[in-house]
């Protein structure tokens, strides 16, 4: 057991970052928009105005790593926004914890931005199930008549 130890060590301070490491959303921004940020003039535009609007103001001062699903979501649910809105300062969110990741400035693990529950595609109270669809306009898919070619 004694013989391990040394190599547990040196395998735990690999995985384990510093919290001296983890930089501020506001550091992380700045660093985004120098190294990684969409160049397109529309796409740029749109993510600096959430980036200033939203992030910066909200979680700028904080490291990356205090930013979590629960209060994202809590915060995210107070505002009066558009949901549409909602999910472009999600998915930013996201984005910078992609990128604190591959920097290496934060740990590698689950993006918590992916951790919001979602309903699975189909299922729920959608108007799109097949039943409820019919309006009486068309016929059953059993009673249609075949066409055939002029001759």
């Amino acid at each position: 057991m004694a013989a391990a130890k040394p190599l547990r060590d040196a395998v735990e301070n690999q995985t384990q970052v510093s919290t001296s490491a983890v930089p501020t959303v506001n550091t992380l921004v700045e660093q985004y928009r120098e190294e990684k940020m969409p160049q397109r003039f529309s796409t740029r535009h749109g993510y600096n105005a959430w980036l200033n609007n939203h992030v910066i103001l909200k979680w700028g001062a904080c490291e990356i790593t205090d930013v979590q699903a629960r209060p994202v979501e809590l915060l995210l649910q107070s505002l009066t926004l558009a949901p549409k809105s909602r999910v472009a300062i999600r998915g930013l969110l996201g984005i910078l914890w992609d990128f604190a990741m591959w920097r290496g400035d934060g740990p590698t693990q689950r993006n918590p931005m992916e951790l919001r529950r979602r309903n699975p595609v189909g299922l729920g109270s959608g108007s799109c199930s097949r039943s409820s669809n019919r309006t009486g306009r068309f016929p059953a898919s059993g009673s249609r008549k075949r066409r055939t070619p002029h001759k």
